[in-house]
């Protein structure tokens, strides 16, 4: 059973910010089947917009799908009402998961992309 839950543990959470090299003070949440860890997103939230730092994943659409609309809802519980990714090379990758490019910045509205299935 596929599990995504936030990393809260400090030295769990330091070590993995520091394996994707992202700021210490950003935040992970992580995907677990069968006590392994199968993916993982780092992101920050500053103000409305929630900005998405690392994805890893397995080659699964839907392994994406649910780590970036679980990523999403944690930063909408912060505040946030918009959630980007800047990384271009992920573009395709973020269309597919409901994402749209705006001012040169993958990025969704939220909550309206969780009215949103992936396409």
């Amino acid at each position: 059973m596929l599990e995504l839950l936030p990393v809260i543990q400090k030295d769990k959470l330091d070590d993995l910010l520091r394996e994707e090299g992202v700021s210490p003070d950003a935040q992970a949440l992580a995907a677990w089947e069968r006590g392994r860890m199968v993916g993982c997103a780092t992101f920050q939230v500053e103000g409305e917009t929630a900005t998405i730092l690392s994805i890893r994943w397995e080659d699964d659409i839907g392994l994406l799908d649910g780590i970036v609309r679980a990523t999403a809802a944690l930063c909408y519980e912060q505040g946030a009402r918009r959630i980007q990714y800047g990384d271009e090379s992920w573009e395709s990758r973020m269309k597919m998961v409901g994402f749209a490019k705006k001012d040169g910045v993958m990025m969704a509205e939220l909550p309206e992309y969780f009215q949103k299935c992936k396409s």
